[in-house]
């Protein structure tokens, strides 16, 4: 062992990831960690509301680059669709209706919803009603150097 380093006991479980970081950086007491401020913290959360279906795996690449975006913008992204479709069946009727519906919940927390893509599919489209009927702030988002559309102006589907 080098000098310095304690051995840590596992206790009932071993966790090798915890006993990694104890040895790394040792214990510390919960008041430390509570003084310390995460990163981002006391961003505003905002919705992703951007296409999935279709080309798939070109949209979820997209979808990556609209929340990466929004970091840049110290914001706090929230992107249903980057993490139900894993879960739930996405071609299965009663599945997608369960994932749309857990996204709205998730919606209802977010400040803003932020629109991104030059089609409007379906999804966001009731994303997009249920942010309006929330009095949720809805952004159409068209800077060409977040994701490359020029001269993009969706406003009118919608009133």
């Amino acid at each position: 062992m080098a000098a310095g380093v304690q051995r840590v006991s596992p206790g009932i479980f071993h966790n090798p990831v915890e006993e990694y970081i104890i040895k790394r950086w040792g214990r510390m007491r919960r008041d430390g960690i509570k003084n310390r401020t995460a990163i981002g913290e006391g961003w505003q959360k905002v919705y992703i509301c951007s296409p999935y279906s279709g080309d798939v795996e070109r949209n979820e690449k997209e979808a990556i680059r609209y929340c990466k975006y929004a970091i840049s913008k110290n914001r706090q992204p929230v992107a249903s669709h980057l993490m139900y479709p894993r879960i739930l069946n996405d071609l299965d009727p009663e599945e997608r209706e369960m994932a749309l519906s857990f996204g709205k919940g998730l919606l209802i927390d977010c400040s803003e919803v932020w629109v991104f893509g030059k089609d409007i599919t379906d999804g966001m489209r009731g994303e997009i009603r249920e942010a309006i009927r929330e009095r949720i702030p809805v952004v159409f988002i068209n800077d060409p150097t977040a994701y490359g559309y020029l001269g993009w102006n969706p406003i009118g589907k919608f009133v």
